[in-house]
């Protein structure tokens, strides 16, 4: 018993050592050399099951030589700020890029109407044909009412390609889903993103599919395609389905 409880205690300091590392480590290291003053490193999830990513990602976002590297901060905005501009939230989030020793600031930001930690979800996916990957950042703002696992989140992207500079980007709105089920490829050709809308309350959800860019034209998609993705979607959610019909 004696030598069960020494190893049990073993354990759990490594386990606290780990996460200590984790927390202040060089990832925690590299984020707070790039902050600007007032920015706070943000940990990064995965959304399938909400498990801890850290602090930073590298990515190849421009097609040059060498990954840019990507970091989510929190900042809380000052009440003199708010009164001046006319603000109303009082917290933003910021994905900035550092490309080299350049800091892009502000790469994807958005106003939070909370003050306590956001928790980000960001991925890098590859979406537009002879194009970088582009970023994607899912996030709660605080601005919708529903609570639990059908609050809804934003979902907003950007990209360091040529074609980005001049594409007018959406924003989405979707219930915390994986990545692969939102950016799901139904056609290579036209990337989309699908929507989730889910009331567990009421074994009632839905999932809506839209194009990427605006003003691009619906990509041909058998139904027969979105059927089997449905299929796939209520393996992990058995009460959504697709908006247009009941299968």
């Amino acid at each position: 018993m004696i030598k069960k409880a020494l190893m049990a205690a073993v354990v759990i300091v490594l386990a606290a050592g780990h996460l200590f590392s984790y927390a202040k480590g060089s990832q925690y290291e590299i984020a707070e050399k790039y902050a600007d003053p007032g920015q706070a490193p943000l940990v990064m999830f995965e959304p399938e099951e909400g498990k801890a990513l850290g602090y930073i990602i590298y990515a190849n976002l421009d097609g040059k030589p060498g990954e840019e590297i990507i970091i989510p901060y929190s900042r809380r905005v000052p009440e003199r700020e708010m009164e001046n501009k006319a603000g109303f939230y009082p917290q933003e989030i910021s994905v900035d890029i550092i490309s080299g020793e350049n800091k892009i600031r502000g790469f994807i930001k958005a106003p939070l109407d909370y003050v306590r930690t956001p928790k980000p979800y960001i991925a890098v996916r590859k979406m537009f044909l002879n194009e970088t990957p582009k970023v994607f950042l899912m996030v709660y703002d605080g601005f919708g009412k529903t609570k639990g696992p059908d609050r809804k989140y934003i979902l907003l992207y950007n990209g360091l390609d040529s074609a980005d500079k001049k594409r007018d980007r959406k924003q989405f709105e979707t219930a915390r889903m994986p990545w692969n089920f939102i950016l799901y490829r139904f056609n290579r050709k036209v990337p989309t993103v699908t929507e989730f809308h889910s009331k567990l309350k009421h074994s009632a959800g839905f999932f809506y599919i839209y194009t990427l860019e605006k003003g691009a034209e619906w990509p041909k998609i058998p139904v027969k395609k979105i059927k089997e993705f449905g299929e796939k979607v209520r393996k992990h959610q058995p009460h959504i389905y697709w908006e247009y019909g009941n299968y």
